[in-house]
């Protein structure tokens, strides 16, 4: 899970929350991927400070191992409205506006009332710069593709 770093943005773009939603077109939404190593259909809050919240319907099954969020379930539209009025708290909030419909950002911004903030820079930024942790971990993995293509050409080569 990569929040650490879209926290330390939110913080110094003096962004009190984010919110990453898979209510697009597209579908498959490619920050909600890095962000959260899983893929549900919802809304995930990302605070600049503390715990993010991942709001969900009762039919989504949520991501396992998802540490520092916590998973919220909404039974109505109403409900989820005031989940995301009180946790998207602040003056301004950044959004992914490259994954989110037209409509859902003018029904966002009626419903908050608050400054929206395009984020989608930022989040394509973090997914195509890599951490220490993240090329250690490439590194294994192309350690380890490359034993399996060893002992393939080897076992087909006799």
């Amino acid at each position: 899970m990569n929040l650490d770093p879209l926290q330390r943005e939110l913080k110094k773009e003096k962004i009190a929350a984010a919110l990453i939603t898979t209510l697009s077109d597209e579908g498959f939404q490619p920050n909600l991927q890095y962000l959260l190593s899983a893929a549900p259909h919802g809304f995930l809050v990302v605070s600049a400070r503390g715990n993010s919240v991942l709001l969900l319907s009762p039919l989504e099954e949520a991501p396992a191992g998802v540490a520092r969020v916590v998973v919220k379930r909404y039974d109505s539209r109403k409900h989820l409205q005031l989940l995301l009025k009180k946790h998207l708290c602040g003056k301004k909030i950044g959004i992914d506006l490259a994954f989110c419909s037209a409509q859902t950002y003018i029904s966002l911004k009626r419903l908050l009332k608050k400054k929206l903030v395009n984020i989608s820079s930022r989040c394509s930024t973090l997914r195509t710069v890599k951490t220490k942790e993240e090329c250690t971990l490439m590194a294994k993995a192309c350690t380890i593709s490359d034993d399996i293509l060893h002992s393939c050409i080897k076992r087909f080569s006799t």
